[in-house]
């Protein structure tokens, strides 16, 4: 008797310690495929706004510079509304993407506008960090996403023969659906949420985050003390979280991620309201010790 011929209840069993192993499966490959780079210390390498696009992205890499600008007392930030606004103009020693983010603050005010329009110029961070192996270029990202994408796939293709088995007879099939569907999502998550970073980029991470573990709460509880770079640098390594209570309150409240209403109900009243859960973001990496910033 074939695996095809398994009654219905066997057959799922079956289906989902293999759906298990295969998960599991996908997991290791994805990260062994990530590559491991050449184990160079590329941290004296990086600038912090670097290091702000290696541990989130472009929009990270913006509110990096956002803060060094608000140290520079180049830009304010609004206590009530968290809008950005222009101070003081731009100095020559501002470097050109300093001197691009603080001539889009003087045009739009909201941190999701600036990181809209900034987006093209802090894209051009990224081929740096592919070169130093610690993001994976399109040519590497491939398998990482199609490979463990695959070994699901095999599983969701069993499973697709069995339900088409199960229709020609007449069986119920409802579980199997729903397994199916579960295995679908996973093999569209493996495909479309391919890994950014290399496994040389994570190592590099955790090990500029530890090392700079104390300037986080140097950032939040004395900023005048914290240079613009250093400043820049807590933002890259710890995202607004470094700089969410103190002196640059605003400036977190401002760079952390926008409350979602949630909805609620009361039992006693009957009546339903919103409540809302706070958030922060929080990212890692850093580029040289301490407070001394990262030196290009």
């Amino acid at each position: 008797m074939g695996i095809l011929d398994l009654r219905g209840p066997e057959f799922l069993v079956l289906y989902l310690f293999l759906l298990l192993v295969a998960t599991v499966a996908a997991v290791v490959m994805r990260e062994r495929l990530r590559g491991s780079g050449n184990g160079a210390d590329v941290r004296p390498q990086l600038q912090p706004v670097q290091a702000a696009y290696l541990a989130g992205g472009r929009n990270h890499a913006v509110d990096a510079v956002v803060a060094s600008l608000v140290r520079r007392n180049l830009v304010a930030v609004s206590p009530a509304s968290g809008t950005l606004s222009v101070t003081n103009p731009a100095p020559p020693d501002l470097d050109e993407l300093e001197r691009h983010v603080h001539e889009v603050i003087s045009k739009v005010a909201t941190i999701g506008s600036v990181r809209r329009v900034a987006a093209a110029r802090v894209e051009a961070l990224r081929p740096k960090l592919e070169q130093l192996g610690l993001l994976l270029s399109d040519a590497d990202a491939w398998k990482p996403r199609i490979v463990p994408a695959l070994t699901v796939g095999a599983v969701l293709a069993l499973g697709v023969a069995k339900l088409a088995v199960g229709i020609s007879r007449g069986r119920p099939v409802g579980f199997l659906t729903i397994f199916l569907a579960i295995t679908a999502a996973e093999v569209v998550w493996l495909v479309r949420r391919p890994p950014q970073r290399s496994e040389l980029g994570d190592r590099a991470l955790w090990a500029l985050r530890r090392r700079n573990a104390a300037l986080q709460q140097t950032a939040s509880v004395m900023p005048d003390r914290v240079a613009p770079a250093d400043l820049a640098l807590a933002v890259a390594l710890f995202g607004a979280t470094a700089v969410s209570s103190g002196p640059l309150a605003p400036l977190g409240r401002a760079l952390a991620p926008p409350v979602r209403p949630k909805r609620s109900s009361s039992r006693s009243s009957g009546n339903s309201g919103y409540s809302c859960s706070s958030c922060s973001s929080g990212c890692g990496g850093g580029c040289g010790g301490g407070c001394g910033g990262c030196g290009a």
